[in-house]
């Protein structure tokens, strides 16, 4: 099935969160491998022919704050996670 890139947008914000209660948990494990699924998300985004050039900057922008997670700050953690919440929100709205 063929995805816009928009369903892994909506993911994002979803798997952030995997993250996070993950390292809140002190699993690391668990942290790395939410890491890399998240990772695969952000390059389905990106390798899709409909994003605008301007959203794969951002979105090469969140990859590497995604790739750094545990080594950020929480304020930019903070900004990781909200970054996927109007997608989510987007898609939520488009398919009831």
């Amino acid at each position: 099935m063929d995805r816009s890139y928009l369903f892994y947008a909506a993911n994002f914000e979803p798997e952030v969160h995997r993250i996070e209660d993950s390292m809140r948990a002190g699993n690391v494990e668990r942290t790395n491998i939410f890491i890399e699924k998240t990772l695969r998300t952000i390059d389905a985004v990106l390798s899709s022919p409909d994003i605008a050039t301007a959203g794969k900057e951002e979105w090469s922008v969140i990859r590497s704050l995604v790739a750094a997670y545990p080594d950020n700050s929480p304020a930019i953690n903070r900004i990781v996670l909200s970054y996927g919440s109007p997608f989510s929100q987007k898609f939520a709205r488009q398919n009831p």
